[in-house]
């Protein structure tokens, strides 16, 4: 290998949310510390645009979607030179013949499949999720949970792994003018998937509407609900103006609407990570977390936690912390200490030290 790394990525998702938002914090910090190193870039040029006046960058122009066939024969086809390539996601090219590393999220599509994924995707799931195991020379989990439900899903990877969790924008920390809201509101963060256990969320809601004077903010993208639409919509007609749909938002937004809710929901049956739990505690909102998969780990003893299986539990525990505010000024001092330890430029380093080691 040559002093300067040749790193190649798999740079299509960088516009996305969840794994887009890791990538782009880890990418553009790793391109700013390595100035000898050498980033060959695999995705839309559009979406890459902040990278196109940097010297060490070059753009290798792909517009194939994510999963399938197509992207297989799409990289079967390239002719790419690099001492590793990185795929920020399980979705590994099989006739990449170089040194491989790639990260895992969660594995959902495997846990899940039920409800997360079609047949077709889930055979396509297991034929990757196997080639990470055998094909990478590094691998990184992004929590315990994650590498834990790798190890007894798919089995222990052949060269290793490291457990590198994701971090929080310093601009989380940004002190941002509040709104006065006259009676405040919840803020769910997250798309529509059953996963994210929506439909009891506001069956818990529905219960205890009229006992607080919050309304529910949702911030997602309200599609993607494989079954049970009909029964979201539902409740959502239900509960009226008691809730609301804000769609999609850029990253002020999102800040803004999380800064000054009274509370962070995120009542999911599965998360790899769980970002919005760590982003919520860094501007300060209080955090009502499921108890479950990886949001524990996450959010330590900074967050109140509650059965995602039970709407009961879920509607117990957003009474009372809704209720009492001066507990909901302890879990703000307690979040701020704790997002403190979630910190992209640290999530770079290690990862960059990580490529480093797999080409020595």
């Amino acid at each position: 290998m040559s002093t300067a790394l040749h790193l190649a990525v798999d740079a299509r998702m960088i516009a996305h949310t969840g794994i887009g938002t890791y990538l782009r914090n880890v990418l553009t910090r790793l391109v700013a510390t390595h100035p000898d190193w050498r980033f060959h870039l695999v995705g839309d040029p559009a979406k890459l645009g902040i990278f196109a006046e940097c010297e060490q960058v070059k753009i290798h122009p792909c517009t194939v979607p994510i999963y399938g066939i197509h992207e297989q024969l799409w990289w079967a086809k390239a002719r790419i030179k690099a001492d590793l390539l990185w795929v920020p996601h399980y979705n590994v090219p099989l006739a990449w013949r170089g040194r491989l590393a790639a990260t895992v999220h969660d594995m959902a599509h495997l846990r899940l499949a039920e409800i997360t994924a079609s047949l077709p995707r889930r055979l396509y799931a297991k034929t990757l999720m196997h080639a990470v195991k055998t094909k990478t020379a590094g691998l990184i989990f992004v929590s315990k949970f994650t590498a834990g439900e790798f190890r007894e899903l798919v089995g222990e990877p052949r060269a290793g792994y490291r457990i590198i969790a994701e971090g929080v924008d310093e601009e989380w920390y940004s002190p941002i003018e509040k709104t006065q809201q006259s009676d405040g509101y919840v803020v769910f963060v997250g798309n529509a998937k059953q996963s994210k256990n929506l439909t009891r969320l506001l069956k818990a809601f529905a219960r205890i509407q009229d006992q607080i004077s919050q309304k529910l903010l949702i911030i997602g993208q309200r599609g993607g609900f494989l079954t049970g639409a009909t029964e979201v919509d539902t409740l959502a007609t239900q509960l009226g103006a008691r809730i609301e749909f804000a769609g999609r938002v850029d990253d002020p937004a999102l800040r803004k609407f999380v800064a000054n809710a009274d509370l962070l929901v995120m009542p999911s049956l599965y998360e790899g990570f769980g970002l919005p739990v760590v982003e919520a505690m860094a501007c300060g909102c209080p955090v009502l977390s499921s108890s479950a998969a990886s949001l524990p780990e996450v959010g330590g003893e900074a967050v109140i936690y509650c059965d995602p299986m039970s709407e009961d539990d879920i509607a117990a525990k957003l009474l009372a912390v809704l209720k009492d505010s001066e507990l909901r000024a302890i879990l703000s001092r307690k979040g701020l200490a704790r997002a403190a330890q979630f910190d992209w430029n640290k999530v770079a380093a290690e990862t960059g030290a990580y490529f480093a080691e797999i080409c020595a």
